[in-house]
């Protein structure tokens, strides 16, 4: 379990009706089996304070001020600094870009790129996440994309795309980066992500025992 001063201390720069919604929703996070143990419920904090900037963003920005940072980001989309110039400081285009007409994502019709973009403490993407998880949680997040940043919101979606993936079996197994890998394959940021972990342990004590997360 945490407390308040808890997640204040591991989340200091969040609002608070983002402490309010982790605070009070406990059912859920119980419901997804975070509360069961000390190694799932810290993997999860650690990977929702990546994700979300330590609980103070809740959808993603593509607002991108260099060519260079976009080459770097998205090689593959942008092999060269001058393919990437028109994307600067113009995210709708960039989500098309990037996320348009991905089938992967579910995204099939025009528009859906920059309708579907990250959203939520875990930033679930395209027309297909948002299609499960809000079926799953009971929220028609397809037809009302904006409702996944809602606080409330983010984390029953954060919990359902936990549950969907089962990512606490590799938390039980103490494996740390096959649990990055399911919320993001290329493991992305992976250093980032075990700083949140250690501030998590940290931040919230749990009883010893169990198995020792690998990172």
């Amino acid at each position: 379990m945490f407390t308040p001063q808890q997640i204040a201390a591991l989340f200091p720069n969040a609002r608070p009706q983002d402490h309010a919604a982790l605070l009070e929703g406990r059912e859920v996070l119980d419901a997804a089996g975070l509360l069961a143990s000390g190694h799932r419920l810290h993997v999860f904090l650690a990977q929702i304070g990546h994700e979300s900037a330590g609980l103070t963003r809740r959808v993603e920005s593509l607002v991108y001020t260099r060519a260079e940072t976009l080459t770097r980001v998205w090689p593959s989309r942008f092999p060269t600094r001058e393919m990437a110039v028109p994307f600067v400081r113009n995210p709708v285009a960039l989500a098309e870009k990037v996320y348009g007409g991905r089938r992967d994502l579910g995204n099939t019709e025009p528009g859906d790129g920059a309708r579907f973009i990250g959203r939520g403490w875990l930033q679930i993407t395209g027309r297909a996440n948002y299609r499960e998880m809000g079926r799953r949680i009971g929220v028609d997040l397809e037809a009302a994309p904006d409702r996944a940043a809602e606080p409330a919101v983010a984390l029953a979606a954060a919990c359902a795309y936990w549950t969907a993936r089962n990512i606490n079996a590799p938390c039980d197994a103490g494996r740390f980066l096959a649990a990055t890998k399911l919320i993001n394959s290329a493991a992305l940021h992976y250093e980032d992500r075990v700083t949140w972990l250690r501030r998590a342990q940290a931040a919230v004590p749990w009883p010893a025992g169990g198995v020792a997360l690998a990172t």
